[in-house]
């Protein structure tokens, strides 16, 4: 018995048997969610033997979307909305004893589902028999998401968009640390060609005359691998008489650029080999570097949204897409979380770049000219888990707060303790997800007045620099330390380090009075189920309309006089007719006049079954926030206008909320 079982896309589910002979045969699927029977599949053999078993309806019946957070506060401020986490600060006390009383992280509640499939032949081995289950069954697990394909997606959700992977790099010392192991080494061994001169520098010069001996090696012989992109990313401090540089590819040398300061060269290695590096030009001649890397090229993942992060327009923010907020908007972002097949996210953390003009992005794809940070790392501290110790559904899958409203809460004093406050002239800020290694980029040694608050730093050099009033535990060489302040004094100097970029990067605009950007109307936040299931964003600071209409319908007619009492009286109050009332509120909201690369992103809102008001928000009799409220959107297409001058669109959505206003009768 050989039974073989398939997946051809994120839907389907194919058997296939080479019991060709047997009689009354069928396939038999029981589907279990944590070892529970929940449905029976049978079916017959196609013509060739297989059958495909479509199971997305069935599957889709068993998913939610998270409403409420999976956390217990302990903050003054109680609530149990996803969206709104966090509302009390985060870390209230000290680095040594943090005072944690909320969380901007947290799990799911079945917006992802692991289903089980025992899959079986069943078949009689004569005409008039019984059919009997063959066993032992065949038996596959699946992660599931409740994901709407489109026709385009042909039934495929192509998972690796989604991944958080290690950032991979071949060298461990790009910056020639002169108290750590080196990289390279001479190739041949030839003390004249390498050597790595103090302030941590590599010198590499020409022996002969444009000879391929000029070359040096990786130490322990580190190989790049046949097919892989990669991406040599270096730093030239000083040159003299050189003519050409060249890497080794594998199978031959091909030239690189040698200007001074950074430079970058991507290629894809022809052969498994050892990396070269080769420098041609007068003999004596000499190339200075100050950092070299090579790494694996792999595309940033994504967040579970489908809101546009990049434009080919030119803008003012490095072609990132300012996504407006303020500090009122809640916002979240949704991200697969598992290191193993098929999601492969690395533990990592959440880091926040703030910014009080537009940002700059520099070769490492990090916003340079930021002003302060925040690493919120993704364990059960602050509401999530690592993806190395996730292991049920509910941990699969974590919904992070991105929002304005959302991040104002967000304080960490061992992390260096900086808050985005209301009365800020932070502008922008910067959202991506990042690895865990704290030490994977690091700046050469710079003056402590480049350092931000919440700055990772290693000390170089302490010069008159009391790095303890900073965040350090003492002002030795190599202490490694969070700054607690963005205007550090004296002459030491430190290294500035960073994890590794995972993720895309996600860029937010506050509107307020402070960055007079804000306008006179407003702000409605709708939040929607998206095509992967889980909860998409904006916020609609244009233009609003409300409208409210009532339908009346006679309930009954009562009969004038009072016969219950002693003696009968007609009063002039009386009513004969009572009519029952009923009201229906809408609201015609309007975008800013922005880009139309919003267009699917609000096609998602449309087709949404799952839509809510999170701003204004309202409280009840009891003083409790009331969010979310269910709404409905009544709109059958796309409405905007066009601004001709700019290229920019305004987007209107009319929507009703789902509860009928308070029926009178």
């Amino acid at each position: 018995m050989a039974l073989t079982v398939t997946r051809p896309n994120y839907w389907t589910i194919t058997l296939d048997s080479d019991q060709i002979t047997q009689y009354k045969f069928k396939y038999v699927i029981f589907v279990k969610i944590g070892g529970a029977l929940q449905i029976t599949l049978r079916q017959s053999r196609n013509l060739q033997g297989s059958a495909h078993f479509n199971i997305e309806k069935i599957v889709k019946n068993y998913f939610n979307i998270t409403h409420k957070h999976a956390n217990t506060i302990t903050g003054s401020i109680d609530y149990d909305s996803i969206h709104l986490m966090p509302q009390n600060t985060t870390d209230v006390g000290t680095a040594s004893i943090p005072d944690i009383e909320d969380y901007p992280i947290s799990k799911n509640n079945k917006d992802l589902i692991t289903f089980t499939f025992e899959c079986y032949e069943e078949y009689s081995t004569t005409a008039d028999g019984t059919p009997v289950l063959q066993t032992p069954a065949t038996v596959v697990s699946y992660p599931f998401i409740n994901y709407a394909n489109e026709w385009e997606d042909l039934m495929n959700l192509e998972v690796d968009l989604f991944n958080f992977p290690a950032q991979s790099t071949l060298l461990s010392n790009p910056n020639f640390n002169n108290s750590e192991s080196q990289d390279w080494t001479h190739y041949p061994l030839d003390a004249v060609v390498l050597s790595f001169p103090a302030n941590f520098r590599m010198k590499m010069e020409v022996l002969n005359f444009n000879d391929n001996n000029n070359r040096i090696d990786t130490e322990g012989g580190v190989q790049q691998t046949q097919g892989v992109k990669y991406k040599f990313k270096y730093k030239i401090e000083s040159k003299s008489d050189i003519t050409n540089f060249k890497i080794w590819n594998g199978s031959s040398y091909i030239e690189a650029p040698f200007e001074l300061g950074w430079n970058e060269l991507v290629y894809t290695c022809q052969a498994t080999h050892n990396l070269y590096l080769n420098v041609f030009g007068a003999t004596g001649g000499e190339l200075l570097f100050s950092y070299t890397q090579f790494e694996a090229v792999t595309d940033k993942g994504r967040f579970l949204t489908e809101i546009p992060v990049d434009t080919n327009r030119n803008n003012n923010t490095s072609n990132k897409i300012p996504h407006l907020t303020s500090y009122n908007d809640y916002k979240t972002l949704s991200f697969f979380n598992n290191q193993n097949s098929p999601y492969y996210t690395v533990n990592g953390c959440i880091e926040y770049r703030f910014f009080d003009t537009e940002p700059i992005f520099d070769d490492n794809h990090y916003p340079s000219n930021y002003i302060a940070k925040i690493e919120v790392d993704n364990d059960t501290d602050n509401g999530g888990i690592a993806p190395s110790t996730s292991d049920s559904d509910d941990e699969y899958l974590l919904y992070v707060g991105v929002g304005g409203a959302n991040v104002k809460s967000i304080k960490y004093a061992d992390r260096g303790g900086y808050q985005l406050l209301d009365t800020s002239s932070v502008k922008y800020y910067t959202v991506y997800y990042t690895d865990s290694v704290s030490d994977a980029l690091i700046s050469e040694a710079v003056s402590v007045s480049q350092v931000k608050q919440g700055d990772r730093c290693k000390i170089s050099t302490a010069g008159t620099t009391d790095f303890t009033q900073y965040g350090a535990a003492n002002n030795n060489v190599d202490t490694i330390f969070y700054s607690n302040s963005g205007s550090i004094t004296g002459t030491g100097e430190v290294k500035i380090l960073s994890k590794k970029q995972a993720s895309k990067t996600y860029l937010f605009e506050i509107a307020s009075d402070n960055n007079c950007n804000s306008t006179r109307f407003d702000e409605y936040t709708l939040a929607w189920k998206n095509k992967y299931g889980v909860w998409d964003y904006y916020m609609f600071d244009g233009e609003h309309t409300d409208v409210r209409n009532y339908t009346r319908e006679d309930d009954y007619e009562r009969i004038a006089g009072d016969y219950s009492a002693e003696s009968f009286t007609i009063n002039s109050y009386e009513r004969g007719k009572v009519q029952k009332i009923q009201g229906v509120k809408q609201t015609t909201i309007n975008t800013r006049y922005i880009t139309d690369e919003y267009n699917d992103y609000f096609n998602g809102l449309l087709m949404s079954n799952e839509v809510v008001l999170l701003s204004p928000v309202k409280k009840g009799d009891d003083d409790i926030k009331q969010v979310p409220v269910s709404i409905n959107i009544i709109d059958t297409s796309i409405t905007y206008k066009t601004n001709l001058k700019d290229k920019l669109v305004q987007y209107s959505f009319t929507f009703e909320y789902a509860h009928k206003l308070k029926q009178v009768y």
